[in-house]
């Protein structure tokens, strides 16, 4: 599996021959060769189009791609639209509303910063309604609290 976000696809159509990226969305440090000729480009996991890649750097989303497959991890239903967004790491858009700051901050940053104003340590009870990606009731449990989520 692939990830492809606008900034990884900017750099594929900007380079020639083939690239080193992560994509993983930062998960790891490893580097993936990506090979980019005139048509296509080349990942582990299938090809991508260029035409394809040029819709991608335009678009604020996240894309998987697995076998040789495409898709954009977005899910619309009668409940709204949820998508994840680029940022690294990545927060979930409900409704055209983020779920963490992003805004000169990360959402990794933003939670540390949710986690250290209540002080949260061992012992301590965390209630989570609204689990997103989990990364608030991550960090609690981090640091010794027990963690009850509800999520709808």
């Amino acid at each position: 599996m692939n990830y492809i976000t606008p900034e990884l696809a900017k750099k594929i159509l900007n380079s020639k021959g083939e690239i080193y990226l992560n994509l993983d969305l930062n998960k790891t440090n490893k580097k993936f060769k990506v090979i980019v000729n005139e048509d296509k480009a080349i990942f582990p996991s299938g090809e991508i189009e260029i035409k394809i890649l040029k819709k991608i750097a335009k678009d604020n989303a996240v894309y998987l791609l697995d076998n040789n497959r495409l898709y954009k991890l977005a899910i619309a239903d009668e409940s709204g639209y949820y998508k994840l967004v680029p940022t690294i790491p990545p927060t979930i858009e409900i409704n055209g509303i983020r779920m963490h700051r992003t805004k000169g901050i990360n959402p990794y940053e933003d939670t540390l910063n949710k986690v250290n104003s209540i002080n949260i340590k061992k012992g301590d009870v965390v209630l989570d309604t609204c689990m997103g990606l989990g990364y608030t009731a991550i960090e609690a449990y981090r640091r010794g609290a027990k963690v009850i989520t509800i999520e709808k």
